[in-house]
């Protein structure tokens, strides 16, 4: 009997299945997803120190240049190098090593124990995205095993911070420790699909300064809480003008959170609300702001109350469909999966709405997993698709390198 999962086998048209790893390797990469899994990177606080050192150890051990980069308490990044001749650019493979909580429902397999049952590895993060994590970080130990002469540097950059401010792609980024690359793959899931383009996301911050009074006198005083929530009516209703993006559909708000008041006996003279702004062009946060601003200061006028706003995100970034290691990610996918890929854009924002820009690089989305298990309970990923994942960044990272 075989011991790979039907899914960890390509199938030639012409004969029997053939397994896309070793069983030695098979073994490595299922044991390097787990051990990421049993670290508690949940974000906030993120903690990812303890996994970017485990990870710094093992890629230096096979003779990678590796290092951590601190980026706050207990936080930081692993980058990696497996050295080139330097006769053409290098390839960045990126993945971030925190992860989302976990939640109050009770999960059918243990969250943190990365459990394989049947085909399946179970765990936060076994999709977004420890998993992949795992998959190029087998792929990259491969590559220096093999001795095979690259011509360009392979870099691993495996982050802290991404699913709140992405200051770990931000530290790597500005300290110059991705320096000399030409292309960037990151490893959300995707299901192997490609995607290459992603919304602009944002934060809109909202204060709403009343005039505090006795609860049995409100005339007295300006509700902070009924402006706020005249206001958020009105900016669920705003629907920004935007001819649709191809991949992108259209740009959003939605507001997620609304806060303020001291006692019910008082007439709250505070209120805050947090919006999400999803943007599909560069400069369209500033039209999305414009009609925030003036919808409050109609509303201001009327409740004798006063706002302030600020913001903070990601523009959106893309990458042209020719593109070089679009086409290259194309082939690795079709050569490891037997299929051609779709052509996407995430709706969601990653990593590369750093790293793109301030590299000025091209990006490649692709990964393993079902991206609807992002976040959510029970999260899994076949044991399958990481099997692919690892031999699909093996492939780019030849085809790009070699």
């Amino acid at each position: 009997m075989s011991i790979f999962p039907a899914e960890i086998v390509a199938q030639d048209e012409d004969g029997p299945p053939t397994p896309l790893l070793t069983a030695a390797r098979t073994a490595r990469l299922i044991s390097l997803a787990q051990s990421l899994l049993r670290m508690p990177t949940v974000n906030p606080p993120g903690n990812e120190a303890v996994a970017a050192a485990f990870l710094a150890d093992r890629l230096r051990d096979v003779g990678l240049e590796a290092r951590t980069v601190p980026c706050g308490d207990g936080r930081a990044s692993c980058v990696a190098r497996l050295r080139g001749s330097s006769s053409r650019t290098g390839l960045i493979l990126t993945g971030h090593l925190d992860v989302v909580p976990t939640g109050s429902i009770p999960w059918r397999h243990p969250p943190l124990a990365g459990t394989v049952d049947g085909d399946r590895l179970h765990g936060r993060g076994s999709v977004d995205m420890k998993g992949a994590v795992a998959a190029m970080v087998d792929a990259a130990i491969t590559l220096a095993e093999a001795g095979d002469s690259l011509r360009g540097d392979l870099i691993l950059a495996l982050t802290a911070g991404e699913e709140v401010d992405m200051r770990g792609a931000q530290s790597l980024a500005s300290g110059g420790h991705l320096n000399g690359a030409s292309a960037i793959i990151v490893g959300e899931p995707t299901g192997f699909d490609l995607a290459i383009a992603e919304k602009g996301s944002y934060r809109l911050d909202i204060a709403v300064h009343g005039r505090a009074a006795h609860a049995s006198t409100p005339h007295l005083g300006a509700n902070a809480i009924g402006a706020g929530a005249d206001l958020v009516q009105r900016i669920e209703a705003l629907v920004p003008s935007a001819i649709p993006h191809p991949l992108l559909g259209t740009p959003t708000l939605s507001v997620g959170v609304i806060r303020g008041g001291s006692a019910a006996n008082v007439v709250p003279d505070w209120c805050e609300i947090e919006v999400d702004a999803r943007t599909i062009r560069r400069h369209e946060i500033e039209g999305m702001l414009d009609l925030v601003r003036a919808t409050a200061e109609d509303l201001a006028q009327a409740r004798g109350v006063t706002f302030d706003l600020t913001y903070s995100g990601f523009p959106p970034v893309e990458t042209a469909a020719d593109a070089a290691i679009v086409i290259a990610t194309a082939a690795a996918v079709r050569s490891v999966a037997r299929r051609a890929p779709e052509i996407l854009g995430a709706r969601y924002a990653t990593d590369a709405a750093i790293l793109a820009p301030m590299l000025g690089l091209p990006f490649v989305i692709c990964g393993p997993g079902d991206p609807a298990l992002a976040h959510q309970r029970d999260e899994s990923v076949p044991l399958g698709e990481l099997a692919q994942a690892s031999a699909v960044y093996e492939a780019i990272a030849r085809e790009w390198l070699a």
